[in-house]
This record gives C-alpha cells, structure tokens and sequence, in this order.
C-alpha cells in the first residue's frame, strides 16, 4: 500500500488549499491521504468522544437549552522559539485556529455519528464547520480580536517581545494572539457562542475546553448569602490532562451558604498507564489505515472557508497598533469584551492557597492596599480566565468588590507571597483552580507541595 501524511498547515488560504487537495489528489486517492493535526491523537481529545456518546447523562444537556457558552482555549508560554521565518508565514490564525481551534471546536459540538467509523465521524465534523457562516467585515472588527507580545516575564524570567525574536522583522504586523466569537447556526447550537482563543507568550500552557452551563431559572433560596452559580464543566486537554465538574453545594452547618465545588478526574490519579505521545498515536493509525483522527479535504475546505474572509479583513485594515499585550498577561484588553459584552456580571473568584477551590471558610476584608488590590486582581486573571469568563475590574473598584463579592481570599498569603518573591502575584503563576486541587499534592512552582492542614483536634466526651 501507498500513503503520504500532511503536516498542517494545509495551505495559506482557501485558494491555495484548493489548490493543495487538487494536486494531492493527481497522485493519491482521499483514502491515501493522512492530513494530521498532532492535537486530535492527545488522549484528552480522543475520550472527548467517550465521554459525549458513551455517557447518557451529558448528552440529553449538550444543547442551547441548557449551554450558556462555550470557550476553548490553546495558551501557550513560549515564543516562537527560533522559527521567526516560519512564524511571520503563519501567525496564530493560520497556525492554531484554522486547525487545532476549529477541530476542538467540531467535536464538542458535532452530532452523535451513525457508526465509530472515519467517514462518520468526519461527515458530521463537517457539518458543524459548514454551519458556521463566513463573516462579514464588520463582523470581524466586532467578533475577532488579534494581539502581538511585547516584551515582558513569563515563568519569572524576562522575554523579549515578538519583534525582537531572531528572523522576525522589526515592524512585523504577524499576530502571536488571536480571540474569536463564532457561532454555528443548526438546531443543537443556535444562539449559543463559541469563544475560541489562542496566543503565545501568555502566563502558563494550558489547552481546555470549558462549557458554560445556563443559571437555574428561579432563585429558590433567597434566603441564600448568595445565588447558585452556573455549573461549568471544564475538559483540560494539556497540562494535567482530566475534567472537572463544578456544582453548588450547602456549607454545613446552620443557615444556608451555598458555595460552589468542584468534581475533579485526572488521568494521572486515576490511570497507571502513560498514555502515548499524540504523534506515536497518529502515526500508528496511519500505518494501520485507520484515518478517523485525520482531517479529510472537505473538512480543511470548510475550516479555510471560515479563517480566509478574517485575513482578508485584516490584509485590508490599516497596520495595527502592536504590540498590544506584554508577555506574561492573558492578551489584549479587547479580547475581555468578547466575553464581557455578552456577560458583565460574571464574577472572580480567588484560589485560596493551601486550602483549595473549595473552602468553606469565609473571609471578609476590608480596604486592602492598592498593590495587594493588584496583586489580587492579576492573580484572578491569570490563574482563571482558561476556565471561566473573566470581567475586568478598575483598580480603583477593588476594594468594594473584594469586600463584597471576593470572600475567600487569604490575604496575608498573598501579601507573604509577594514579599518573599520581589514581585507581584501575577509572576509567581499560582497553579490554575482547575488543575489544582484541594489535596496536599497541590504545588506552587519552585515551592514543593504545600503543606497539609493539621488534624481537628478530637474531643475527648466523643
């Protein structure tokens, strides 16, 4: 047998990835031809399926009757690292989005396939990419944000900004950051948005998927220090591979606090076994003929259908004002309102260290000081914004917030953290609330675990 494997990108445009599939074509027959995205073979991505179609409790709520939104997040915290000629070619809209974003995207949102086939799974991948509409120019200046690093410090070490990476050009226009809003218009999906993001150069590598269910209808327990929040379920693709499960829970004891926690399952727990390397998987599939985790010509048609009319849009627009966002930070401020224009109220939440996302211990401070007030601002930026929608808040409003919606911070951690370290919250990068979780394996970087709480003391009378 023949067959020949395509490392993505496949093609620059629409035209030239016509262009590509018809060439290949002259050689091979579709059945020969293995187009592969390294993300779809990451066990992560391949139990996304198993969990969908093999669970009958989430599926009957994978809708827009229950889904509030949807985001899918590919942070990365490195550079180009020695590909500038490359990377000034691709940009994040040619190398993230218009295959490992909108693949990730085709399977949360694909139909239940007629058979675990490659052509059945591919039909209906298909369809979710057809059902999303080109945009329009002004649609893309509303529903697409794009971002270059400066230069700034990530992992506490000082990096150089984008245009000062070696084979990259001085005024280089290439965008490392880019944020989307899509929506796909069929029956399960209408109305529904997909917040899809991906840059370089952002606080921490995470790769998650992150469905935003509705707030119940009916505020039953007034009586309530606060509301419910919104159940969120959240899909970490990489690092720290698993899903986590976040739902309102009453505090024990007397009165009625709800407070939110969370179901967390991490592969690394729950599996002895190392699950291979995504290359080793596709490569694998490929010598056996099995092509159920590549994408077919059709599906990159339809994907380049979407990105094309968004460079086209931008190879129109005046040269933007880049840098925009400093290494070390989560992007442009603009990305935020992709979210916030849809969602002003969303909420921050602090991790509390050495106590995890849970604790029911309750806090309220008053009038911190104006670097604390940052430190805490940032720290909720960066630790959170993968997993939920973030609203930024005026460092002139923290103190009002802190003391009226923030309830669990551990200040004087916090303040101690900053000290010790020389710099703000924000550079220390405090593992993120969903891969962190209340057990004494929890680690801050370069700080060991953290300690475990000692024992209740047991009272003698029993």
């Amino acid at each position: 047998w023949r067959r020949i494997i395509v490392e993505k990108p496949f093609g620059r445009d629409l035209d030239s990835g016509l262009r590509l599939n018809r060439e290949i074509g002259k050689v091979f027959r579709e059945r020969q031809v293995y187009r592969i995205d390294h993300y779809l073979g990451k066990e992560t991505v391949r139990n996304l399926l198993v969990f969908r179609f093999g669970n009958g409790i989430f599926e009957p709520i994978w809708n827009r009757r229950y889904v509030d939104h949807v985001q899918i997040t590919v942070a990365e915290s490195i550079g180009v690292e020695g590909r500038g000629s490359f990377y000034e070619e691709t940009g994040a809209a040619r190398d993230i989005l218009q295959n490992h974003l909108l693949q990730l995207l085709s399977l949360v949102a694909m139909e239940p396939p007629t058979a675990f086939s490659a052509d059945a799974l591919r039909n209906e991948k298909v369809k979710v990419l057809g059902a999303i509409s080109p945009m329009e120019a002004p649609e893309v200046e509303r529903q697409v944000v794009r971002g270059q690093y400066g230069p700034g410090w990530v992992e506490a070490a000082e990096v150089p900004g984008y245009r000062a990476e070696p084979e990259v050009d001085p005024l280089s226009e290439t965008e490392t950051f880019i944020a989307a809003r899509l929506e796909i218009d069929d029956w399960r999906w209408a109305g529904v948005p997909f917040y899809l993001r991906t840059g370089k150069r952002l606080p921490k590598r995470a790769t998650e998927i992150a469905i935003q269910f509705k707030a119940v209808p009916h505020r039953l327990f007034e009586g309530a220090g606060t509301d419910p929040e919104p159940n969120l379920l959240a899909i970490r693709v990489q690092p720290d591979e698993g899903i986590l499960l976040r739902f309102s829970s009453k505090v024990p004891g007397l009165g009625l606090d709800i407070r939110p926690v969370s179901m967390d399952f991490a592969y690394g727990s729950s599996f002895t076994a190392d699950a291979p390397e995504a290359y080793e998987t596709l490569i694998l599939d490929a010598l056996l003929g099995d092509q159920s985790l590549f994408t077919r010509a059709d599906e990159v048609e339809e994907a380049w259908g979407i990105v094309t009319p968004i460079l086209e849009t931008w190879a129109e627009q005046p040269a933007p004002a880049f840098p925009s966002y400093a290494a070390g930070t989560w992007g442009p401020e603009a990305a935020e309102t992709l979210i916030a224009r849809d969602h002003p109220t969303a909420q921050i939440f602090v991790y509390e260290p050495g106590h995890g996302f849970n604790s029911d211990r309750r806090k309220d401070y008053h009038e911190p000081s104006a670097d604390l007030a940052r430190s805490i601002l940032e720290y909720a930026r960066d630790a959170l914004a993968p997993y939920k929608r973030i609203r930024l808040i005026e460092f002139s409003d923290l103190p009002k917030t802190i003391s009226g919606k923030i309830r669990r911070v551990d200040l004087r951690a916090l303040e101690a953290q900053r000290r010790a370290s020389g710099r703000r919250v924000r550079d220390g990068h405090l593992p993120p609330v969903a891969a962190c979780r209340s057990t004494p394996s929890c680690r801050w970087p370069g700080r060991g675990p953290t300690p475990p709480r000692a024992p209740r003391a047991r009272d003698p009378r029993g």
